[in-house]
């Protein structure tokens, strides 16, 4: 019977915004953990930060995924020595 699907299995696609360190392996290492936790990765953009030689901004956007597999993905990669500080998370809807 149809019901009311609980939070973490709500399937959207999600904008994700992290500061990484800006050297080889990187993006590597954030794909194989989001491929371990079953979210795959729709685009993917890198840009140089005009301040820091030494970080990169990381913009991906998933393809839909359960929240709670990307609140799990999300508090994985900021335990990392990769990731820095806080990553941004944005639900993207009406997709």
């Amino acid at each position: 019977s149809p019901g009311i699907t609980p939070p973490g299995r709500v399937l959207s696609r999600y904008h994700l915004a992290l500061l990484v360190r800006d050297e080889s392996g990187v993006l590597a290492r954030v794909a194989d953990a989001m491929a371990r936790r079953g979210v795959s990765i729709l685009a993917v953009r890198q840009e140089q930060l005009p301040d820091d030689d030494h970080v990169a901004r990381l913009v991906i956007t998933t393809h839909e995924a359960p929240d709670a597999d990307v609140r799990a993905l999300v508090t994985a990669l900021e335990a990392t020595d990769d990731v820095r500080g806080r990553i941004r998370v944005l639900r993207v809807e009406g997709v």
